[in-house]
């Protein structure tokens, strides 16, 4: 590939050709954020009360609320328990100025409106949990244990060719918990407890990536990057106390979210020229080919959590109001580091330059690329619920509660697969028992509050424009022109889900 300069310096084009490869392959980085869902809470019982279960966790799934509402449990139990959750979210991209183009525009018209991208692959998601809970018959001590499946796991699919696809084309996302607590009664209306257990995810994700930097001058070409990464067994734990006297009851616990490394695999696939990558048609039309699988590591801090409740009985009729407190602030950064930081070119790229009549050469085998650090803004969230039980009868009770979540993510680092909005849920259920059986069932439907983004900084990542503020100026000196943003991001997001239970107990 040979090509002739006679601007001073502009030999030093390679190394922006370099760079715009790096960030492209890294550019899947920003999009992960916390990459889950959490608009409502887990257990048949705790979700048809709003959530609010602080006070009164009184079932197995005190040991995800409370571990010391386990004293509450008098007898052996096994529990086990089905959810699903269904989510439905859709993404209308903001058109682009009149006579604005952008790199890979070889779908929509730009300058007009985009059509909604929205999620194809609503389907139920399970939500398995499974507890043993055993009151020891001396010293008034109640040990658990058991697995769940928070609610949390996601499973998204995009039009391959809709105006999200910079951002997300598909998404499958798990978790779940291994836990194993106790509690112990104090005397006088107080108990305590605590719980520790291994927080396992998966996480799959995939979107497309563009090699133009310089859109309005050259058409792109278009691959793809895959994230597959899976963490097993991040430690962390859970604490609280409990208090009951009379009709009041009052219940606080402290949840330390994990500190996760995930593993796993980056794939990335792209076939270009560097003409096309530089805008600059001297170069020629050489193909750079790029088929990479690198072993990949990321780092990521989850949300510690406090809650806090205060309960009432009337009667028959039990009230419950818990306030939450989500440290999303904890998850000050991202980090994606490649084991081998090496990426071989296909065929190795052939540079030839002359300058004042002196011809230079160089080939290039490989990118090497470095550890990527991307800072977060995510702020910490109070959220609000209120629940009621009511005793129909010696053997079944209803439920009912409302809960109120805010946004924890500026609109500007919104994207399909971190949609994070305020959030309004409405829940119910209800408790059969017959001897030692128990059936408890609940459902509950959760709006997520449309938001706009105006100032996305998520851009079609043609590698020129996620590089820092210093390396930009940079190289548009080097390349003689302003590197244009092309954001992606910008427009309105809206979403709901809809979210059944049901559990079984056995007392022995």
């Amino acid at each position: 590939m040979k090509g002739s300069l006679s601007v001073p310096g502009s030999g030093c084009r390679l190394a922006v050709f370099l760079l715009t490869v790096h960030c492209s392959l890294l550019a899947i980085a920003p999009r992960l954020h916390a990459s889950g869902l959490y608009v409502a809470d887990n257990g048949p019982a705790a979700m048809g009360r709003g959530g609010a279960f602080a006070a009164r966790a009184s079932d197995p799934f005190a040991l995800y609320y409370n571990p010391a509402g386990l004293t509450a449990i008098e007898r052996r139990t096994a529990y086990l328990s089905l959810g699903g959750l269904v989510w439905n979210s859709a993404f209308t991209r903001a058109p682009l100025p009149e006579g604005a183009t952008e790199g890979g525009s070889t779908v929509y018209p730009y300058g007009t409106s985009y059509p909604t991208a929205a999620n194809e692959g609503i389907q139920p998601t399970p939500l398995p949990a499974a507890f043993f809970i055993w009151p020891l018959p001396w010293r008034r001590i109640t040990l658990g244990a058991g697995f769940m499946t928070p609610v949390g796991p996601l499973f998204l699919d995009f039009p391959d060719d809709g105006p999200q696809r910079y951002m997300i084309l598909d998404a499958t996302r798990t978790e779940n918990y291994l836990m194993a607590g106790g509690a112990v009664e104090l005397g006088a209306g107080l108990s305590a407890g605590g719980a520790f257990y291994l927080d396992s995810a998966t996480l799959r994700y995939r979107q497309a990536i563009t090699s133009s930097a310089h859109p309005s001058e050259s058409p792109a070409r278009e691959g793809t990057a895959e994230l597959d990464v899976a963490k097993f067994g991040a430690p962390s734990f859970i604490a609280g106390v409990r208090f009951e006297r009379g009709r009041f009851f009052a219940g606080t616990a402290y949840q330390r979210g994990a500190d996760v490394e995930m593993t796993g695999t980056l794939d990335a696939r792209l076939d270009t020229r560097l003409n096309e990558i530089l805008g600059m048609g001297m170069f020629g039309t050489d193909p750079v080919n790029i088929d990479a699988r690198k072993d990949a590591r990321v780092k990521l801090a989850l949300p510690n959590v406090i809650r806090t409740g205060l309960g009432w009985r009337f009667g028959r009729l039990y009230t419950e109001a818990d306030v939450n407190l989500w440290q999303w602030s904890r998850f000050r950064e991202f980090r994606i580091k490649l084991d081998d930081p090496s990426i071989p070119l296909s065929p190795p790229l052939e540079i030839g330059v002359s300058l004042s009549g002196f011809d230079m050469s160089q080939s290039v085998k490989e990118l090497t690329l470095s550890e990527r650090v991307i800072p977060q803004e995510m702020k910490d969230v109070f959220d609000f619920r209120l629940g009621a039980e009511y005793a129909w009868s010696d053997r079944t009770d209803v439920r009912a509660g409302v809960l109120y979540q805010p946004e924890a993510m500026p609109a500007r680092d919104l994207t399909p697969l971190t949609y994070d909005a305020p959030t309004l849920g409405l829940t119910g259920g209800f408790s059969r028992r017959w001897g030692r059986w128990r059936l408890d069932a609940s459902a509950g439907a959760y709006l997520l509050l449309d938001r706009r983004s105006t100032e996305s900084r998520i851009t079609a990542f043609n590698g020129m424009t996620g590089v820092d503020q210093a390396n930009r100026d940079v190289m548009e000196r080097l390349l003689g022109y302003s590197i244009e943003d092309s954001p992606v991001g910008d427009g309105s997001y809206e979403g709901s889900a809809f979210l059944f239970m049901l559990g079984t107990a056995y007392e022995f």
